[in-house]
């Protein structure tokens, strides 16, 4: 889909006009949990415990990952699923047949995505060869941390 800068990125969270998948690339663990924040800042404060499930990928799975993005939101318009460290997820050490189909299912989810979820993938770096990220380019909206692209960004990290 698109790449945005930072600044244009919190633009968009601010309109609350989302897209339904956001890649979001760097290395700054401060700033990634920034913008992870940020998203969540759309939902009512109130039914956030409803609409709001955060994954830490050492933690979770791609299966519980697409079980929250296919869930219907409650009382809200959007839900938001937010998948810190999804490289761990993405780009598993050790591939199992149990791995490959979760990837598989999780490319399927990429090509249709659940129109009232935003799914928010925040990683440090993917292999850009992988089938995964090829996937995540084309279905996704990408943003790219610790890159001062313009003026925004610049103010924002003085």
């Amino acid at each position: 889909m698109a790449e945005l800068t930072a600044s244009h990125l919190r633009k968009q969270i601010d309109s609350g006009n989302l897209d339904p998948v956001y890649l979001v690339l760097g290395d700054d663990d401060y700033e990634k949990a920034e913008v992870a924040d940020e998203f969540e800042a759309t939902i009512d404060e109130e039914l956030r415990p409803f609409n709001v499930t955060r994954f830490y990928g050492d933690e979770s799975s791609l299966d519980d990952i697409l079980e929250a993005s296919r869930t219907l939101p409650m009382m809200a318009q959007r839900r938001l699923v937010i998948v810190i460290r999804s490289e761990r997820l993405l780009q598993p050490k050790r591939e199992s047949q149990a791995s490959i189909r979760a990837l598989e299912d999780f490319n399927l989810y990429l090509r249709n995505p659940a129109p009232t979820t935003t799914l928010v993938i925040v990683a440090g770096t993917l292999d850009k060869r992988s089938k995964i990220y090829k996937s995540l380019m084309k279905s996704s909206t990408l943003t790219r941390l610790g890159v001062l692209a313009d003026s925004g960004d610049a103010e924002r990290w003085i």
